[in-house]
């Protein structure tokens, strides 16, 4: 599997992630993230961004 993916797209997903879903649902995250990639076919891939949630308390 290639990995064939733009550095605005990673950027666009980290934005989304820590600008706005995590904001949105009061959580912050502990130091760690990690990517996972997946070839669906040759036309789609999937990218998750795995980190652990804390709750802003």
């Amino acid at each position: 599997m290639k990995k064939v993916y733009g550095k605005a797209v990673w950027q666009k997903a980290m934005k989304c992630l820590y600008g706005t879903w995590l904001a949105n649902h009061q959580l912050v995250t502990q130091p760690f993230s990690a990517e996972k990639y997946y070839q669906i076919d040759s036309d789609t891939s999937i990218m998750e961004i795995w980190v652990i949630p804390v709750c802003m308390r």
